[in-house]
């Protein structure tokens, strides 16, 4: 399994996800920009593509995931919300 992580910068929450690619070795991928990310998309079309977008990160997901379109065949996204409240994931399956 191919993995992208799309993190503007290295924090804990990136580097635990690298982490756990490696422990699971899986193929992974991490990249700083959204061109970045969406050039290796390209190339690669991985599995998993983890978008950072807390408070702070400068990553459009929604611009990204619009981008990466064209080139996906099964889409499932997982958003989660930005406030501090308990909700669980919502889960949007697409095939195309």
């Amino acid at each position: 399994m191919q993995v992208l992580l799309l993190f503007p910068r290295a924090d804990a929450q990136c580097n635990t996800l690298e982490r756990a690619a490696v422990v699971g070795r899986y193929d992974l991928d991490v990249a700083r920009s959204a061109d970045a990310a969406l050039q290796s998309f390209v190339v690669r079309q991985h599995d998993v593509v983890v978008v950072d977008t807390r408070q702070g990160s400068d990553v459009d997901a929604e611009a990204f995931a619009r981008s990466a379109h064209p080139t996906i065949l099964n889409v499932s996204v997982a958003w989660t919300p930005h406030n501090k409240t308990h909700v669980p994931l919502q889960f949007d399956t697409q095939c195309l």
